[in-house]
């Protein structure tokens, strides 16, 4: 389903295979571009259970969906469907462009740049990830009180989140510009700062071969993009 529709599950979800048992995901984040979110859609429906919700049917639910999304950049339109069984909610989330990778990775940390592919997990910025440290990618100097929130429910679930890439490193250690964890580097898909593990199907095929299949945006740099050639250090976020 996730190769037919070009889908991806990202979102806090694949923290909790990158670290099993670190919390329990309240539901699971489906990213898909407009052009095939349809036939996302018609595979919840005819997969047993699933329900689209509709505004007013919140109540109906012991949950509600986190409204949110939609403020996010390059999304769309955002779709909530529960399983009563499972009591369960899925969250298709659709991007305005041909590829969902664009959309997370403009997410306001790289602590949540990962996702889960038809092939396998992929961690964009894998040496942070697996550190349980990462920096903010917000635009501007201040933060949001919704950031604000989404920043430190992975600061109390043990993540150190900094708005400078360099993140306390000394001179000589970080390398702006080039190092893959810096905010200002060109990234791509095939580099060496992507975590890549493959599902059973794939562990005989080259990384490389595989990857480059994924999508035609193989390339980014964080649109928020870190303070890091700023002079002077700008300091860990703290919450609150």
């Amino acid at each position: 389903m996730l190769w037919r529709t070009g889908a991806y599950i990202s979102g806090s979800a694949v923290l909790t295979v990158i670290y099993p048992g670190l919390f329990e995901p309240g539901d699971l984040d489906f990213y898909v571009p407009k052009e095939r979110s349809s036939e996302l859609a018609e595979h919840l429906r005819h997969s047993g259970g699933w329900k689209r919700l509709r505004k007013g049917e919140y109540s109906l639910v012991n949950k509600r969906p986190f409204a949110g999304y939609r403020k996010l950049p390059l999304i769309e339109d955002v779709g909530y469907w529960y399983n009563e069984s499972q009591d369960m909610i899925i969250n298709v989330i659709v991007t305005s462009t041909p590829s969902a990778l664009p959309a997370i990775l403009a997410f306001h940390s790289t602590v949540v740049m990962n996702v889960i592919g038809y092939c396998g997990v992929l961690s964009f910025y894998r040496d942070l990830t697996v550190r349980k440290t990462g920096w903010i990618n917000i635009k501007g100097g201040g933060i949001s009180q919704r950031d604000r929130r989404w920043l430190k429910k992975y600061e109390d679930r043990g993540f150190s989140l900094h708005r400078d890439s360099r993140m306390n490193k000394g001179p000589g250690e970080h390398v702006c510009g080039v190092a893959y964890t810096c905010g200002q580097s060109r990234r791509s898909i095939l580099d060496g700062g992507v975590g890549y593990v493959p599902f059973m199907g794939y562990r005989d095929k080259e990384k490389g071969e595989v990857l480059k299949s994924i999508e035609e945006v193989l390339e980014w740099r964080p649109g928020g993009r870190s303070t890091c050639v700023v002079t002077g250090f700008v300091g860990r976020w703290e919450g609150g």
